[in-house]
């Protein structure tokens, strides 16, 4: 009995390891990026429906530097945060993505609260419950 609660103990704690968030590194993300899908999620945690939409082209530089579409500007990341900013004066935003997944060949990021005030995505009032979006990438050879 005591043997099976020692391996019961065992298992529980391999099993937590291997669902631990990794930390992400920034040469994780270094390379470019192309939208694989979108998912546009509600307030009430449903997908809403959308017509196809274009995809974006993300370029993530050795140097810190972006290019989303044709807006380009610095990154950083903390963690599984990506922080983008542009550095147009006239068109100046920037955006907090969550890192949900980050792999050799596909980056899923999410960005939340849309539609609040100081929301800058390009997306914001497409609709009205639009809670957070969900892009997913895949890498461009």
């Amino acid at each position: 009995m005591k043997n099976l609660l020692i391996l019961t103990i065992l298992l529980s704690f391999s099993a937590c390891e291997k669902h631990q968030i990794e930390k992400i590194e920034e040469r994780d993300l270094v390379g470019e990026w192309g939208t694989e899908s979108i998912q546009l999620i509600d307030i009430n945690g449903n997908e809403i429906d959308h017509e196809t939409m274009a995809g974006s082209y993300l370029r993530l530089s050795d140097d810190k530097t972006f290019i989303l579409n044709y807006v380009g500007g610095t990154w950083s990341v903390d963690d599984r945060k990506l922080m983008v900013k542009n550095q147009l004066t006239d068109l100046s935003f920037s955006f907090n993505y969550r890192i949900m997944d980050v792999n050799d060949e596909s980056l899923v990021l999410k960005i939340e609260d849309v539609n609040s005030e100081n929301a800058h995505h390009p997306l914001k009032g497409i609709d009205d419950n639009l809670q957070s979006i969900v892009e997913t990438f895949k890498k461009i050879e």
